[in-house]
């Protein structure tokens, strides 16, 4: 099988350091930048976790189980393994405001109602697939101020149904760290395709990402060159082990979701820019 998404991602990086512009940034790190990139991963090629790389599959679950069943948005609520990725920008209790769980499955209106995103589009795509209105958003301008760190992914997750049964999702997001973040957002929504396919009764198609300010970071130029000088591999496949169809969001399980046959490079380390 073909791992035409990992060669996109790859071109992309190559591009941003060939091509992008060095920018000063909040961190104070400094990146090299590039505007309005698209990434695309049929996953019908398979579940596209890097193999350029080995990453840590257990991480994406735990950060999907949080943000898309739990709905939580305080970093003590992962797994110890997955915290320090986000403690870094929490509060000393661990909150990081009305950010990625609360607009997934909290949300409250004008009058104060709760609102389930994920569940509502799981309705939209069971109940009227062909309505162009099946978008989850997690920018809202009023929670911004609340947010330690605004959304930087899923801005925008827009749904698009197949006569043949598929599903198609696309992702906007304001910002990626292309070497670490991007990595993980990747599989993080490879991950949401495939689960929203479960539970809608069908089958995981393309995911489309847009980026609009793609970076290295100045302190990944080195890890980024390593990685450009390996060659690819077969994707792993996503096992899904329920005993029936689940119906929602809620039964989430990641004890039940594996990749197989994942076979990467080693892994490449590399300091997060905070």
């Amino acid at each position: 099988m073909n791992n035409t998404g990992e060669e996109g991602y790859l071109n992309l990086l190559r591009d941003i350091l060939e091509n992008g512009e060095a920018r000063d940034d909040r961190t104070g790190v400094g990146t090299i930048s590039g505007f309005g990139k698209q990434l695309r991963f049929d996953l019908r090629e398979g579940f596209p976790l890097l193999t350029t790389r080995k990453l840590f599959f257990g991480g994406v679950k735990s950060e999907f189980d949080w943000m898309c069943r739990q709905g939580s948005t305080n970093a003590y609520d992962l797994p110890e393994k997955a915290q320090h990725w986000w403690l870094p920008w929490a509060k000393e209790d661990g909150s990081l405001g009305k950010t990625y769980g609360y607009q997934f499955r909290k949300l409250k209106d004008g009058d104060g109602n709760s609102v389930d995103q994920i569940k509502n589009v799981t309705r939209q795509i069971i109940e009227t697939p062909n309505c162009r209105r099946k978008i989850i958003c997690l920018w809202n301008v009023l929670d911004i101020p609340t947010c330690q760190l605004p959304p930087c992914h899923s801005l925008l997750l827009n749904f698009y149904c197949s006569d043949d049964n598929y599903l198609s999702m696309s992702m906007h997001q304001r910002s990626a760290d292309l070497f670490i973040g991007e990595s993980n957002n990747i599989a993080f929504h490879a991950l949401f395709l495939s689960y929203m396919s479960l539970i809608t009764g069908r089958k995981p198609k393309e995911l489309v990402i847009y980026i609009d300010d793609a970076h290295i970071y100045s302190n990944h130029v080195d890890q980024v060159k390593e990685q450009l000088s390996r060659e690819p591999r077969l994707l792993p496949t996503l096992h899904m082990d329920y005993k029936r169809r689940p119906e929602s969001i809620d039964e989430f399980d990641s004890k039940k979701i594996e990749v197989l046959n994942y076979d990467p490079h080693p892994a490449i380390k590399a300091p997060v820019a905070v």
